[in-house]
């Protein structure tokens, strides 16, 4: 890997997320690697060839540092053809922090500071054998998934373990980035059905209930063959997020609500996030010892 690139870029004002910098490698002051500006219009989009120091269609790995704390200071590495995915987002501080990105990929810089903000890069444009070096090091990290079903039907929900599993088909919303259904159907939930992903095992799950009336819910785990059912929560007071429950493939969700108040549905959010199998056997040898 040849040494880094070291970029200085000033913002009289935040950098606003959208605008590109369209500066170019003379706009810079240099001394020998490091290159340094001010920038005082807008900007906010630094192009995938860095102002011409490296080729746009590279992989690089890019260290992001900013002057300031402000955890609403933002860089997202965005492929130019999504205008709301990211494929990463952290927040900014004077810690360096490593970015992954690939050939055309931009650096979105979004800050609120009101006023002048200072952005320091590091960018390597990585060899092939680099590139294949840092993806072998680089683990797999599962992604929470956040499910909303919507009861339209002015009911709660009163399915029974032995119910026909609810049918459901999510629609993904990109503003607020949860998976959402609506229902006046009545069943457990099955793992496959929210997480379809035909190699997990396992998943640990949370649920929230938003619009029932009074008295505490009921979240149970169902054995599908046997449809034999235990309780996970009694009596969960609503917008309180449950328990976290740990949910095998084989297992469904049943849920037991009161009717909403007037006016209201019942809203239930679900999160979800694989278990790895050693983290689970880790966790239940911990707590058994």
């Amino acid at each position: 890997m040849a040494e880094p690139y070291v970029l200085t870029i000033t913002s009289e004002t935040d950098f606003d997320g959208t605008t590109p910098m369209n500066q170019s490698r003379g706009d810079f002051a240099q001394s020998g690697r490091m290159y340094s500006v001010t920038i005082e219009g807008p900007a906010g989009v630094i192009p995938a060839d860095f102002f011409g120091l490296v080729s746009a269609s590279a992989p690089k790995l890019v260290g992001v540092a900013s002057d300031s704390h402000n955890p609403l200071n933002l860089a997202l590495v965005k492929d130019s053809g999504s205008a709301v995915a990211s494929r990463e987002c952290i927040t900014l501080s004077p810690q360096i922090q490593h970015v992954m990105m690939a050939g055309g990929d931009h650096l979105v810089v979004r800050t609120r500071n009101g006023g002048r903000v200072t952005l320091h890069l590091t960018v390597n444009a990585l060899s092939e054998r680099d590139h294949v070096e840092l993806a072998l090091r680089r683990e797999h990290e599962p992604h929470l998934r956040h499910f909303r079903v919507r009861r339209s039907d002015g009911v709660g929900w009163s399915g029974a373990p032995g119910d026909d599993v609810l049918p459901a088909t999510f629609t993904f919303d990109h503003e607020t980035g949860i998976l959402e259904f609506t229902t006046t159907l009545q069943g457990p939930l099955a793992l496959e059905t929210l997480y379809p992903r035909s190699n997990v095992a396992s998943c640990y799950a949370t649920v929230r209930f938003s619009g029932p009336g009074v008295g505490g819910s009921q979240i149970y785990v169902v054995d599908r063959e046997q449809r034999r059912a235990v309780v996970v929560e009694s009596a969960l007071v609503e917008m309180a997020w449950s328990k976290v429950i740990y949910v095998t493939r084989d297992d469904l969700l049943l849920l037991n609500t009161p009717a909403p108040v007037d006016g209201a549905q019942i809203h239930t959010d679900i999160q979800l996030v694989e278990a790895p199998p050693r983290g689970r056997f880790v966790g239940r040898f911990d707590r058994s010892a």
